[in-house]
């Protein structure tokens, strides 16, 4: 498959084709950075951008975005004063002609397979891989993780002394990649749980409440304040009559027992509300953090997702670590299986321990929302995460890989893929091992990571093709349905590309 305006034939695709022909050869731009080769594909490209046209839009460009956060990612990422030379490849080397690009182009693809034809093995390239990219060092690990317990504890306990304090406890328990081992490249982010002290009357997942957040905030504009933004105070109001206000599925709303007036800070019409929790547990930790004194410590303003980030500024030579803390709401009220957890398919690839102590561990509620707790089942991947394999089997370390793999494409991207986090690549792993039925029962032995790690590249490129990857625990949840679909597509792009580059790698004879 060759280019037809400079011969370059180093395509598998029409897909690789159609990009290289127009970011190389395009004379037509649109603001947003993507060429076309006529009049006519811009035309349609702008009609198609206006028919999906989303809340926050940019005004440089004819993209837009679901949230005001992502259109200010958007805006940092200096997309629009961004002029890449027609004729310069990714590396940052410019070519006088197009003919000149496909010449080097294709030097880099020739170097590219003699680095690998250094490997007796695919099982040799993939340790090597591992070793050099995705491990963490035992000396940054025990050293971030210091400074994030000691950090942490210092805070939360002025958070527990100051009013109203004690509603949140101060066991502080490990989530994420660190409690599951997952960590790649660098000990960088931590993710920890709090939970409240606060006991529980009701949760309800069902029905309406009788109150909503009143807002002055515009969506559709640039320079409104953003509604994950904890320094803007958003009120709370009756539902006009007429209407009704839900809880969306896989959401609820909790309700705190009588007589706790040690809560009226972060209730409702006795209701917990997780915008307010959000607000309290800022406002106490930017206090602590100020009164202690910290050096090179500070709060983000904008919650992310249902946490908080807490950022330590790394001394000279050494990384800045991120905690993200967030608050949570019991662990037995919702059942794991609500959502039909575990189906017939799980216990064929899931030993009935490791579904009973999932089953255990229960949810727990977090704070993704204004008006209400979502239902999260972070401890039950975590529990899955940790008993995935047996023995001498390679799933998390392919997790591990892709998450590697993702974490350098987003470093090269202009905007940093917004809204791609490795809990997408946690969960496609997860229907992966639950819906693959290779015939061999030794598939995901270490011996035969070339090809587990290759099919689990092509069911995440599906994935973002489809813009379609569920909820593992809670199938109705589509957890790239209110992705961006071009980020999406970029990014299958990268994943196609790395999949072919190992199917074709080159071996020692």
């Amino acid at each position: 498959m060759a280019c037809t305006f400079c011969g370059e034939n180093r395509f598998r695709s029409a897909a690789q084709q159609t990009c290289h022909t127009a970011m190389n050869h395009g004379t037509h731009s649109c603001g947003c950075g993507y060429k076309f080769t006529s009049e006519e594909e811009l035309k349609s490209h702008e009609t198609t951008m206006k028919k999906n046209m989303k809340e926050n839009p940019c005004s440089s460009c004819c993209r837009s975005f679901e949230t005001n956060g992502a259109l200010t990612d958007h805006k940092r990422a200096k997309l629009h004063d961004y002029t890449k030379p027609p004729n310069q490849c990714d590396c940052g080397k410019s070519c006088k002609s197009a003919d000149g690009l496909a010449r080097h182009i294709r030097a880099k693809q020739e170097n590219l397979n003699i680095a690998d034809a250094k490997y007796k093995s695919k099982g040799e390239y993939y340790d090597h891989f591992y070793k050099t990219n995705v491990m963490v060092s035992k000396d940054d690990r025990k050293e971030s993780v210091g400074k994030c317990r000691d950090t942490l504890h210092k805070i939360m306990d002025h958070v527990r002394k100051q009013e109203d304090g004690k509603i949140y406890s101060n066991d502080i328990r490990k989530a994420g990649s660190h409690a599951t081992r997952t960590k790649v490249k660098k000990a960088d982010e931590f993710d920890v749980n709090i939970s409240l002290t606060l006991p529980v009357a009701d949760v309800k997942t069902k029905g309406t409440v009788k109150y909503i957040y009143k807002d002055n905030l515009n969506p559709r504009d640039p320079k409104s304040a953003s509604p994950e933004n904890l320094n803007v105070k958003r009120e709370m109001t009756a539902v006009p009559k007429g209407r009704q206000h839900h809880i969306p599925i896989g959401y609820a709303a909790v309700k705190a027992k009588e007589n706790e007036k040690i809560a009226s800070k972060v209730t409702h019409n006795g209701d917990i509300i997780p915008r307010k929790v959000q607000e309290d547990l800022y406002s106490k930790m930017n206090t602590a953090i100020k009164d202690l004194d910290l050096k090179g410590v500070h709060i983000s303003r904008n919650s992310h997702g249902p946490a908080l980030t807490l950022t330590k500024t790394g001394s000279k030579g050494k990384h800045d670590i991120n905690i993200d803390v967030t608050t949570t709401i019991g662990d037995k009220h919702i059942p794991v299986g609500m959502y039909g957890w575990p189906r017939p398919d799980t216990s064929k690839v899931l030993p009935k321990d490791t579904i009973d102590r999932i089953k255990n561990v229960g949810t727990h509620m977090v704070p993704k929302g204004g008006e209400f707790w979502n239902v999260s089942h972070s401890k039950a991947e975590k529990e899955l995460m940790k008993g995935l394999d047996m023995g001498n089997q390679c799933r998390r370390q392919c997790y591990k890989m892709l998450k590697a793999d993702v974490q350098t494409w987003k470093s090269r991207s202009t905007d940093n893929y917004p809204g791609i986090s490795s809990h997408l690549l946690k969960h496609s792993m997860f229907w992966m091992n639950e819906r693959h039925k290779p015939d061999n029962k030794d598939y995901w032995n270490q011996k035969n990571i070339h090809n587990c790690y290759t099919d689990y590249l092509n069911t995440f490129k599906r994935n973002l093709d489809q813009c379609k990857l569920p909820d593992y625990f809670h199938p109705m949840n589509n957890m790239l349905g209110k992705k961006d679909k071009e980020v999406c597509h970029q990014l299958a792009g990268c994943v196609e590309e790395r999949r072919n580059e190992l199917l074709h790698m080159k071996l020692l004879k």
